[in-house]
């Protein structure tokens, strides 16, 4: 599936942020409510955290391995006029810097724009703004999610995960750029020079502007339930989606009850049009048995195969583990018998 290596890569980049946080040493200063007045500096391996209300007449600065984290706050620039501060990550040193924001209102009644160079990363979540703007540059990483946002631009080899988000204003994708979007709603997506690519799960944009090599990939969930003849819930089918060339698009097992949800391609859109995939075949099998069905990734859908047998009071997938058991009984029982005659 085309998405697979992407969400693979976006999990692994998100692991290792959170390790890297939670091992990192050095000063570990909170501030609780202020108000700052001229520029916040943090460097080094500085942990700064705020909380509460935080008005700042300045420009917050991350640089080298330090952590800024917004939590449980109310963050407010106190601009004379439209972008007049800022928030920069910049110049990584035996690390990288970061920008951690978690249930944060934006309260800034002007514009500002929040930068991140240098291989920096920023985790967002449950944050609602109309002022900021995220610029990605150089490799930077974010992670969005439950959140409110206005506009973001992945630039420059950077990778962008935003998942139950709102986007109010636009995203605009330039130069080599990855953007995966699960869930979640855009008024325009925007992307244009050089090489950017995007992913929509379960995702729409009111306006499409896809210009030069930029593509864009719709995609949808399938949630496959896999029943016997009597309808009863048949766990660890194997569900698997065929593209229309029959090579495998995507393929997993079915859960406790039945269920496995793959996720599919619609289509491709690029300056030049749509380009739909077409008609998926959709396999269940179990064992021997097998069921198929074709469908059309429209949006997001439900199919049930039902598969010709009625499943075992204890099904195959169970026999390996009971033998094993099994066997270890015997040899206990074995061994005890053994002793006992001696």
């Amino acid at each position: 599936m085309i998405i697979t290596k992407g969400f693979l890569l976006i999990v692994f980049i998100s692991a290792l942020l959170l390790a890297s946080i939670c091992i990192q040493k050095g000063n570990i200063p909170t501030v609780k409510a202020s108000v700052q007045q001229g520029d916040l500096v943090i460097s080094g391996n500085t942990v700064y955290t705020i909380e509460g209300r935080f008005d700042i007449n300045g420009s917050i600065i991350v640089e080298e391995n330090a952590t800024l984290i917004f939590k449980n706050a109310v963050l407010n620039f106190t601009q004379a006029y439209a972008f007049q501060h800022n928030i920069t990550l910049k110049n990584p040193a035996h690390g990288h810097p970061r920008l951690l924001v978690e249930n944060v209102l934006d309260s800034s009644n002007r514009a500002y724009e929040m930068w991140f160079y240098g291989n920096s990363s920023v985790s967002i979540s449950n944050f609602t703004t109309a002022a900021a703007r995220l610029y990605m540059w150089n490799s930077s990483f974010a992670s969005i999610s439950n959140s409110a946002m206005y506009y973001i631009y992945p630039m420059h080899y950077s990778l962008v995960n935003m998942s139950n988000s709102v986007l109010s204003g636009e995203i605009i994708g330039t130069s080599n750029s990855r953007t995966y979007i699960y869930n979640s709603t855009i008024n325009k997506l925007w992307y244009y020079y050089g090489n950017p690519r995007v992913w929509l799960v379960n995702s729409t944009s009111n306006i499409y502007d896809i210009r030069n090599q930029s593509e864009v990939y719709v995609c949808w969930y399938l949630n496959v339930h896999v029943r016997d003849s009597i309808s009863q819930n048949v766990p660890s089918a194997n569900a698997t989606a065929l593209y229309p060339n029959a090579t495998v698009a995507e393929s997993k097992l079915t859960d406790a009850s039945g269920w496995a949800k793959l996720t599919l391609m619609e289509k491709m859109k690029n300056a030049t049009g749509d380009y739909p995939v077409g008609n998926y075949t959709v396999l269940a099998t179990y064992g021997v048995y097998n069921n198929t069905a074709t469908l059309n990734m429209t949006g997001n859908q439900e199919l049930t195969l039902a598969l010709g047998f009625v499943i075992p009071e204890f099904p195959s997938f169970l026999i390996p583990p009971l033998f094993m058991i099994a066997t270890l009984l015997a040899v206990i029982a074995y061994r005890k018998k053994r002793i006992d005659n001696k």
